[in-house]
């Protein structure tokens, strides 16, 4: 069974959630919220996985070459604003 990416709309959603959260994460929790918003079911270990991946990028964004097409904003680590991706 092929894995599914990530969707803009799925990234806004868990970095909402885990934002709401006030000092400690529960994955768990972010993981139950998210299925119960619709989204497909994924392990807690993929979830915090990308959510630190995306910190990371956010933390260290340099110029980048590659851009977005669409809004223009570097790749790396980018939750594309511009469209409403499932």
């Amino acid at each position: 069974m092929p894995k599914k990416r990530f969707t803009g709309n799925e990234d806004r959603a868990r970095i909402a959630i885990v934002a709401a959260m006030q000092k400690r994460v529960k994955w768990t929790e972010v993981v139950a919220q998210l299925e119960a918003a619709g989204y497909p079911k994924r392990s807690v270990e993929s979830v915090r996985n990308r959510h630190r991946r995306w910190q990371k990028a956010d933390a260290t964004r340099p110029e980048s070459k590659n851009m977005c097409r669409i809004c223009g904003l570097p790749q790396r680590g980018h939750v594309c604003g511009g469209v409403n991706a499932q």
